[in-house]
């Protein structure tokens, strides 16, 4: 978009000056913007596929928690080898009198082995 009016110039103008997306802005979107998975194995061997915590597990449950990281995890349960999972989140500021509203979309790429 050109910018033609006075108003639109300076709201241009000033997206040029808003500060980029922080890194704990970052954490929490990935933290919880996307639904956290774990494997389990034939022998009862889980594996977050979050911090890459290996623990065993004897009870069949499609929900757990992570005794490393202590995040709430389902059962991925599926022959796939990679997913990439896509998410959007915004993130709500003000600059000057108007009120921003900026998405983004976050991607988290799994390799599931």
């Amino acid at each position: 978009m050109r910018p033609k009016t006075k108003l639109q110039m300076e709201i241009v103008n000033g997206s040029r000056k808003l500060a980029p997306v922080s890194e704990a802005q970052k954490r929490y979107a990935y933290k919880h913007c996307f639904v956290h998975y774990f494997k389990r194995d034939a022998k009862g061997n889980c594996f977050c596929l979050d911090c890459g915590h290996t623990w065993r597990d004897k009870e069949d449950k499609k929900n757990c928690k992570c005794p490393h990281c202590g995040m709430n995890l389902k059962l991925e349960n599926s022959r796939k080898r990679t997913a990439v999972y896509k998410e959007y989140f915004c993130v709500i500021t003000t600059y000057k009198q108007y009120q921003v509203v900026r998405f983004f979309m976050v991607n988290t790429p799994l390799i599931i082995s």
